[in-house]
């Protein structure tokens, strides 16, 4: 189990790595100088380390040290994890960029859908936006409702591959309708209403027509959140 001091020091590096403070390609200090620094043990620092190292943040060089790596280029799915997990830097361009992921994952699992969805299933989202409906001013209620249709639709698509980012990707996608579902111009209405045009071009059995109202669907939430990021911005730039 990794301790105290070392998550602080993998913590610390981390964000340092993240923030810009150490360039990609620069050297991390020597395992000596970050022992110095953290008052921690040689073991404890190699520890913090050897886990940036996993997650391809830094190439360990035996006889040399620790150096950033083009952690964009060359990392993979362990440093995706670990960052939505942490919620590591989650603005609304990162939280756009997960999403614009989600836009081309979610539209192939739709229209996979099609071809494997019932008629109960199609039973049980009408009742998903029903309940949504009665419950326009209960932002996390609605939240968790939505999550519960989109999850059901992944289901259906029947694809270990897709259920398995979608799994991956749950606590972006959480994050995403819960700040959706509670700005003030959430529009929930229409968000309902485009869902249920996705449920009746499920049940018409639509392949391309599922697939482009899901588009919709997804790009509208992703626009609500910009534009109230800007207003925010232009709102704090104001007041200033």
């Amino acid at each position: 189990m990794t301790n105290n001091i070392s998550e602080t020091v993998f913590q610390k590096l981390q964000k340092d790595i993240f923030d810009g403070h150490y360039a990609i390609g620069s050297r991390l200090p020597s395992e000596r100088e970050l022992s110095e620094k953290f008052k921690a043990s040689r073991n404890t620092i190699r520890d913090a380390l050897g886990r940036l190292d996993h997650l391809k943040l830094v190439q360990k060089i035996p006889q040399s040290g620790s150096y950033v790596t083009d952690y964009k280029k060359e990392a993979s799915l362990p440093l995706l994890i670990h960052y939505i997990n942490n919620s590591l830097g989650l603005s609304v361009d990162a939280l756009s960029s997960f999403m614009d992921f989600r836009l081309v994952c979610e539209v192939f699992a739709v229209k996979k859908a099609v071809h494997q969805i019932r008629d109960e299933d199609i039973c049980f989202l009408y009742s998903i936006l029903d309940d949504k409906l009665k419950n326009l001013k209960k932002p996390d209620f609605l939240s968790e409702a939505d999550f519960k249709f989109h999850e059901y639709i992944f289901q259906m698509a029947d694809s270990l591959a897709i259920q398995l980012f979608f799994n991956t990707l749950k606590p972006v996608f959480i994050t995403y309708l819960n700040l959706l579902y509670k700005l003030k111009d959430a529009d929930s209405k229409s968000i309902i209403d485009i869902q249920r045009n996705l449920v009746a071009a499920l049940e018409k059995r639509d392949v391309e027509l599922s697939g482009f109202i899901m588009e919709k669907l997804i790009l509208f939430g992703i626009n609500r959140i910009k534009e109230a990021k800007l207003q925010f911005d232009e709102n704090t730039v104001n007041s200033e």
